[in-house]
C-alpha cells in the first residue's frame, strides 16, 4: 500500500471511515465479510491518517525509552516505553500492509448491516468493538475484508495475535507473487512471529505476557535497586549498523527475558523505521507523512546532540 505515502492523511480511523464509506457488500466467507471499496482514495487517506499517528507515536515512545536518568537508568519504565513503541509500530505496520485492528462503535456497524440488507446480502453478524480488517486487491478491484478481532488474553494479547496473522499473510502473498526480496521478507517475518507468540500463529503473545509481568508483577529484576536494572542495551537507530545482529531474537526466554523483550520491541520499531524512510522517499510533502517524519527525525537528532 505504498500509495498511502502519497495520500493526504484523514484522521479518525476505520470507525470514521465506515460512517460514510462508499462500499458494496459481497458476502460472508469463513466469518469474514467482504465489501468492494468504491472510494479508494478516501480509504487510503484514512489508512494514511492511522499510519501517521501510530508511526510518529511509536518513534516518540522509542526515543523516550532511550533516555537515561541522571542517577538511575530506570530500566523497567524504559522497557515499558520500548514495548509501547513496538505496540504503536505494530499498528502502523499493519496499516502499511493495508490491514489493522480498530475499535469500531455501534453506528458504523449499523451502517454496514444496513448496506448488507440493502444489497440483499444475508448473514452479517459483526458486533461493535475491536474489528480486524484487511484490504485486498483482486482483478483490479479493492476489497475491504472485516472480521471479529482475535479473542486473546486481553486487548494487547489479541492485537499481537492479529498482527502476526496479517504479517504472515503479507509475507505469503509476497512470496507467492514473486515480489523482490520476498524470501528474505518471509523468513524475517516468520522469525519475528516466533519471537512474539508462544507456540506459533493463534497462540498467546509472549510479548504481551512479558509486558504484564514487568508492569503489573514487577518481575525480571528490572526495577531498582536490582543489579539487572542497570542496563539491557538500549540503542538508538542511527547507532545501529547491523540491527539483525544487535537485536537478536534467538535469546532464551527464561534466562534473558528482559534483553529479549527489549530486542523484540526494538526490532519491530526498526522494521517500521525502514518503511518510514521508504515512505519519506516517496513523498516528503509537508501534508504527508514524509514531511512530519523528517521533522521528528531532525528534532530527535538535535536533542540527542544536546544531551550528549
Amino acid at each position: 500500500m505504498r500509495d498511502i505515502a502519497r495520500s493526504t492523511p484523514i484522521y479518525g480511523g476505520l470507525d470514521a471511515y465506515l460512517l460514510n464509506a462508499n462500499l458494496v457488500p459481497i458476502g460472508l466467507n469463513s466469518n469474514t465479510f467482504s465489501f468492494i471499496v468504491q472510494d479508494v482514495d478516501k480509504f487510503q487517506s484514512y489508512l494514511a491518517g492511522d499510519f501517521d499517528r501510530f508511526a510518529l507515536s511509536a518513534m516518540e515512545s522509542f526515543h523516550r525509552s532511550r533516555q537515561n536518568g541522571k542517577n538511575l537508568r530506570f530500566t523497567a519504565w524504559r522497557l515499558i516505553e520500548s514495548y509501547y513503541a513496538a505496540f504503536f509500530a505494530g499498528h502502523a505496520l499493519m496499516r502499511a500492509f493495508g490491514s489493522g485492528v480498530s475499535q469500531v462503535s455501534p453506528k458504523p456497524i449499523e451502517r454496514l448491516s444496513e448496506l448488507c440488507e440493502l444489497y440483499g446480502v444475508a448473514g452479517f453478524n459483526l458486533d461493535a468493538g475491536f474489528i480486524a480488517f484487511r484490504a485486498l486487491e483482486k482483478n483490479g478491484v479493492l476489497q475491504l475484508i472485516v472480521r471479529k478481532s482475535s479473542r486473546g488474553l486481553g486487548v494487547h494479547d489479541g492485537f499481537w495475535r492479529d498482527f502476526c496473522i496479517e504479517l504472515m499473510e503479507a509475507a505469503t502473498v509476497a512470496l507467492r507473487t514473486g515480489q523482490a526480496d520476498s524470501r528474505e521478507f518471509f523468513d524475517s517475518a516468520d522469525g519475528l512471529v516466533n519471537a512474539i507468540v508462544l507456540d506459533g500463529l493463534g497462540t498467546a503473545s509472549w510479548l504481551a505476557k512479558t509486558r504484564n509481568s514487568i508492569n503489573y508483577r514487577h518481575e525480571f529484576n528490572v526495577w531498582f535497586p536490582y543489579s539487572k536494572s542497570e542496563d539491557v542495551g538500549f540503542r538508538l537507530y542511527r547507532e545501529i549498523s547491523n540491527a539483525d545482529f544487535l537485536f537478536r531474537t534467538d535469546l532464551s526466554r527464561e534466562l534473558d527475558s528482559a534483553q529479549l523483550f527489549e530486542n523484540v520491541n526494538s526490532k519491530i520499531v526498526h522494521v517500521l523505521w525502514d518503511i518510514a524512510r521508504l515512505f519519506h522517499s516517496i513523498s516528503s510533502s509537508s501534508k504527508h507523512f514524509g514531511g512530519r517524519f523528517a521533522r521528528m527525525d531532525s528534532m530527535s537528532k538535535t536533542r540527542s546532540r544536546r544531551v550528549a
